[in-house]
């Protein structure tokens, strides 16, 4: 009907209404919509006309009525949009903005992609350069170290191995001891090489791996060190569980305490200033020289001059008020060097994140979601946050295992660093607690070698702490870290008894700790921690 009456109206009327309609440029069933509608009201203007003029006449009037062609043409568009569906509305708008958000993220993304970084500093030379501090080369016991390495046997006999999985109270027989001679015979050389090694003054590792332009030197360097580190556990196990324990047998008691002595400076070179996995590795050979230093002391193997010697260099490094923890310049460094090879760099410290640079300043999906639109953090604030995390970290060496409320606002300090900081602090934490553990341990060693020092020399037990620190038995009275006082200490029927409270930080009367499942464990998590005597 509409075709028809449009083919009625004067040429100028048509004219103008398909010009209002080129000007709304709107969606077609829309422009047919208001064509209808605007050659309906033409029509009807025109119906009561009776001459061709007076149609003319009266359409160039209603065109004048109606006005810009332009502006009717825009007012129509709007007025249409007005009155949308609500839904309709919801949907354009939410269309158009996830196509501005897409627009954006891609905009975000090829920005990243199109960046390189710059790598100009070598952080595996730095690293070595920094523990080296200057020394000469001939005072590292490194040297030594790998030497001994090279000269253990690569496959230990089966009746070795089996003794070593020994519990350490389990009785040898005849055989054991024949098999194990024949293999230290065999390794004497690699033992004498660890020896020469534990007598040198300083350790430090060499990282240079001449990473190639956009390599990771942390993965590189942890491939290096892992299978060093192993070596290094399986060396000092053939120390502590075989030579050590076989000089004792033969009555070698002074050679048996010059290798635990050995090994007790083993532990303190890895410890001394290394990588987070150096540093567990260190924590792990201190604890098997105390072992040994207690193997002896069970054996009445030890001279009063032997302990002394012993509780001096264990006293050397005790420091109560801070868990046992090397520094951590080079672990900080593999950091660093994460961060120059995640993010460009403008000459200034600064720069924007490539992809996995992100990782460094988003702390989670939403995070992430808010980079990509806003804009993400830049390269010195994941510098900054590094930064953070490392000194948190080591002001947390000296809070006391009991304060766990200020442990915990370290904690929430943590939970605004970008993920990578958040991946990585737990096992930082998780490394202190038993840094303290270690220093527990330490105090114990240097406690029990003090009294059974007295013992010995005096022909008696101590009556307390006081007594050996006034009769210079001891430096300072060894404090137990999760009670916030000294070990206790306590005469028995048939010796003495030395304890920490433990991590529950309760004294449960010298009854040994256990795990969640109610078995004894020498650091369980109910119980005290027995420090002497030695528990089977």
């Amino acid at each position: 009907m509409s075709e028809k009456e449009n083919e009625r109206l004067p040429k100028e009327a048509v004219e103008y209404i398909e010009a209002v309609i080129r000007r709304m440029g709107y969606r077609r069933s829309v422009r047919q919509e208001v064509r209808q509608e605007l050659t309906a009201h033409f029509a009807d203007a025109l119906r009561g006309c009776q001459s061709e003029n007076e149609r003319q006449t009266r359409a160039q009037e209603l065109i004048a009525g109606f006005g810009d062609v332009k502006l009717l043409g825009t007012l129509i568009r709007r007025g249409k949009k007005r009155c949308r569906p609500l839904w309709q509305k919801a949907l354009i708008v939410t269309s158009q903005a996830a196509g501005l958000l897409i627009l954006l993220c891609l905009l975000r993304a090829g920005c990243m992609y199109c960046g390189r970084p710059t790598i100009s500093v070598d952080y595996s030379q730095w690293m070595t350069e920094k523990v080296r501090d200057a020394r000469d080369e001939s005072l590292n016991a490194l040297h030594e170290y790998l030497k001994a390495i090279d000269l253990m046997q690569k496959d230990m006999p089966e009746q070795v191995e089996k003794i070593l999985a020994y519990p350490l109270t389990q009785e040898k027989t005849p055989e054991d001891w024949a098999a194990i001679e024949a293999f230290l015979e065999h390794e004497k050389e690699a033992i004498a090489a660890f020896r020469a090694g534990a007598a040198k003054p300083f350790y430090w590792n060499h990282y240079q791996l001449n990473a190639e332009h956009g390599a990771d030197v942390n993965v590189k360097v942890v491939e290096k060190l892992l299978p060093q580190m192993s070596a290094y556990k399986r060396l000092a196990l053939l120390v502590a569980r075989l030579q050590i324990p076989f000089s004792i047998f033969k009555g070698h008691d002074q050679e048996a305490v010059a290798d635990t002595l050995s090994l007790c400076r083993f532990g303190h070179h890895l410890l001394s200033d290394s990588t987070l996995l150096e540093g567990l590795v260190g924590i792990a050979m201190e604890a098997l020289s105390w072992q040994s230093v207690n193997q002896l002391l069970v054996q009445q193997s030890m001279s009063s001059q032997n302990m002394l010697q012993f509780q001096q260099l264990i006293e050397s490094d005790y420091d109560p008020k801070s868990a046992m923890m090397g520094e951590w310049r080079a672990e900080k460094a593999f950091w660093y060097d994460q961060v120059q090879r995640s993010f460009t760099d403008d000459g200034n410290g600064n720069g924007r994140p490539l992809p996995k640079g992100t990782l460094f300043v988003a702390k989670d999906l939403t995070d992430y979601v808010r980079g990509f639109v806003l804009g993400f953090p830049d390269r010195r604030q994941a510098v900054e946050s590094i930064d953070m995390m490392f000194a948190e970290s080591e002001r947390s060496k000296q809070i006391h295992p009991g304060h766990l409320a200020e442990a915990e606002s370290l904690e929430r300090i943590m939970e605004n660093a970008g993920f990578m900081q958040q991946v990585g602090f737990p096992a930082m934490r998780k490394t202190l607690e038993i840094g303290w553990r270690l220093r527990c341990g330490q105090a114990g060693l240097i406690g029990t070698l003090s009294i059974c020092r007295f013992e010995k020399e005096q022909g008696r037990l101590p009556q307390d702490w006081n007594e050996l620190f006034k009769q210079g038995y001891l430096k300072q009275i060894p404090m137990d870290p999760y009670s916030g006082g000294p070990l206790v200490y306590r005469k028995t029927t048939d010796g003495f008894i030395l304890y920490s409270v433990g991590p529950n930080f309760v004294d449960d009367g010298g009854v040994l700790s256990t795990d969640k499942n109610g078995n004894e464990r020498q650091w369980g998590e109910n119980g005290d921690w027995i420090l002497w005597p030695i528990k089977e």
